[in-house]
């Protein structure tokens, strides 16, 4: 191949690797949050980060002017402190909002009105004033992983309607009145490892057509209160406690499967049936455990496109 056409090749190759490169970056910029962030607003298509402790006794933690979508917030292990007055986060109708590695501390509650596409992984809400220290109503498609919820007023979780499709991962909750509560038609949801210290009610009104496994509800006066008539409810390999103190099986619905769960009031019999015709068919032997997941690859299959490429265009011009 002649120097010229070896050199046309080359030249498309690299407007081909920046064009890619622009495609794949949705982020607009990246910006340090630092002291003088509080009062700021988080915009569109940005991602932030933070440098250093911050203390925001004057605004909410987190503010947004109409709505704003992919944006990313790492705090870096970080604290954001609060004024109990104001919420770390007040959010209507916002999309794709991820939070990464943050302790919010001393704030009022967590809002979150609508929207889809939420992330808070590794994230602690400590001694926040509201009544329900995280409140969604018509949040769908989102994930909460590695969450630490500590000294809530009341609730450390309060779903008011329409959160579906919802996963709650690896949730550890201590000193609240209670853990989990939903209100009204939320369905299609996961709880896939809820650890309760000295929390009064772990589980408030599950509901329709969701998946509960890996919980440990020793700690608690009363594990589960069903509300509601309910269906399609799945309680699997949890510690779930004393079933004497499960409240209102009697309106719990049709359709719920409890099974591999270690009960405190195991009579030794098998199936154990933890009210009237609910049974669990192999009872004390599975039970919860330590959740881990294989980390997210950090060399996507863009960086291996990027590399042939670049190889490529390594030997075409030798």
């Amino acid at each position: 191949m002649s120097s010229f056409y070896r050199s046309i090749t080359v030249l498309l190759l690299g407007f081909l690797c920046f064009f890619m490169v622009a495609s794949y970056s949705t982020f607009a910029a990246t910006i340090e949050i630092n002291q003088s962030f509080c009062g700021s607003y988080l915009v569109s298509n940005n991602e932030y980060y933070f440098s250093e402790n911050i203390t925001c006794l004057n605004n909410d933690g987190f503010l947004v002017s109409g709505n704003q979508q992919n944006v990313t917030v790492d705090c870096n292990g970080y604290t954001y402190f609060g004024n109990s007055s104001r919420h770390v986060i007040n959010f209507f109708n916002e999309m794709d909002f991820r939070f990464y590695n943050c302790n919010f501390v001393n704030f009022s509650r967590a809002y979150l009105a609508g929207g889809s596409g939420f992330e808070f992984v590794n994230v602690s809400f400590v001694n926040f004033s509201n009544n329900n220290a995280i409140y969604t109503s018509g949040l769908s498609n989102s994930l909460f992983e590695n969450i630490v919820v500590e000294n809530p007023q009341l609730n450390a979780f309060y779903m008011h309607f329409g959160v579906e499709n919802v996963t709650f991962r690896n949730i550890t909750i201590s000193d609240a009145n209670v853990g989990l509560a939903f209100v009204t038609t939320e369905s299609n949801n996961l709880v896939d490892g809820l650890y309760l210290d000295n929390v009064s009610l772990g589980i408030k009104n599950p509901i329709n057509n969701s998946v509960f496994r890996n919980l440990d509800l020793r700690s608690t006066t009363t594990p589960i209160d069903f509300d509601n008539t309910v269906s399609n409810l799945t309680f699997e390999n949890s510690y779930i406690g004393n079933t004497s103190n499960i409240l209102g099986f009697g309106s719990a619905g049709t359709d719920m499967v409890f099974l591999n769960n270690f009960y405190q009031n195991f009579n030794g019999s098998s199936p154990f049936c933890v009210y009237s015709t609910i049974c669990d068919s192999n009872p004390n032997s599975i039970v919860a455990s330590s959740l881990s997941s294989a980390p997210s690859s950090t060399f996507p299959a863009f960086n291996i496109v990027l590399l042939i490429l670049t190889m490529a265009a390594y030997f075409l011009t030798m």
